[in-house]
């Protein structure tokens, strides 16, 4: 039975002679022990887009006899691994991970050093915190692709550019610098943008998203020139365009589903969005602008993650 045992051990000869008595004391862990054990928290899990899964798991306490979690998880082959990862390791990433499946856990124990039994919690199936997913997002990293160009400017490979945001000859969004960025640029003898858009249209399935821009940095703000004056929209809407942005009116769209303004003084990490779908939808996303006379904003990338958590 799971208790604390004191034993008298003595040895005897073929005499019957005995040995001075040795008292030891040993414990039989059981049920009682198994109910206190906790599987080892992961603090993130997040699978990138080249499919390497990374877990950062949260310490343990030690005095418990965790020594080890288990890992199991299918590739991208449809092979199942088993991964021994020691308490000491905090973090661990998994290449080839499928895409869309789910891992399990569980955390193994000795309550003392040479216990000759392992004690495990039970296996939890768990998903991805963060998924990244921004090849969806064709075309979507400095250098961006060109379909057509005429001198510095040209129009996006693979993005749709509405006739409002070609406002250099018949061309816009692309801008040739370090090999192409993306620019949407007004005023220094071209035209200002009104209405202009620049966007992919994707189908996502249920779930919480975040869409992110990442801006050139100029000190603390932004690599841009726009300001309140201006109506810049990162946004996310319904179907298969962007709404207007003249005057702020996309904030108020019903086919918006989320938006960030963007101003020159804004962090560059906080040109983001997150929207909610709670069925497999179909949405736009991109910048839906309305820009004065001499104003730009450089785009290195964008991003698409999936937020489980």
């Amino acid at each position: 039975a799971e208790n604390v045992y004191n034993f008298e051990v003595r040895t005897y000869d073929d005499k019957g002679n005995k040995s001075i008595a040795q008292n030891i004391t040993a414990e039989v862990f059981g049920a009682r022990y198994q109910a206190s054990l906790n599987d080892r928290p992961i603090v993130t899990s997040t699978l990138s887009n080249d499919l390497s899964l990374t877990i950062n798991f949260a310490t343990m306490d030690l005095t418990t006899g965790a020594y080890a979690t288990e890992v199991i998880y299918t590739d991208k082959f449809d092979v199942e691994h088993s991964l021994i990862v020691p308490v000491t390791t905090s973090q661990v990433i998994i290449p080839n991970y499928r895409i869309g499946s789910q891992f399990k856990q569980r955390s193994l124990f000795l309550p003392v050093a040479k216990a000759i039994d392992t004690f495990y919690t039970p296996f939890v199936l768990k998903v991805p915190d963060v998924i990244d997913l921004s090849y969806m997002i064709k075309n979507n990293a400095v250098p961006f692709q060109k379909s057509a160009s005429s001198g510095r400017w040209g129009n996006l490979a693979d993005w749709t550019t509405n006739d409002a945001a070609k406002n250099h000859g018949g061309y816009g969004g692309w801008d040739e610098w370090s090999t192409g960025i993306f620019n949407l640029e007004s005023g220094w003898g071209a035209p200002l943008i009104t209405n202009g858009k620049v966007y992919q249209t994707l189908t996502l399935d249920a779930g919480t998203y975040l869409f992110k821009a990442n801006p050139r940095a100029d000190g603390s703000g932004l690599n841009s020139t726009y300001n309140n004056d201006d109506f810049v929209y990162l946004a996310v809407a319904l179907g298969t365009n962007l709404p207007n942005s003249a005057a702020g009116v996309l904030v108020t769209d019903p086919l918006t589903l989320g938006f960030k303004k963007i101003i020159n003084t804004m962090s560059p990490d906080s040109v983001e969005v997150t929207f909610t779908l709670t069925q497999s939808t179909q949405i736009s996303l991109g910048i839906s602008t309305t820009q004065g006379d001499a104003k730009f904003c450089n785009i290195l990338s964008f991003n698409l993650v999936k937020k489980n958590k």
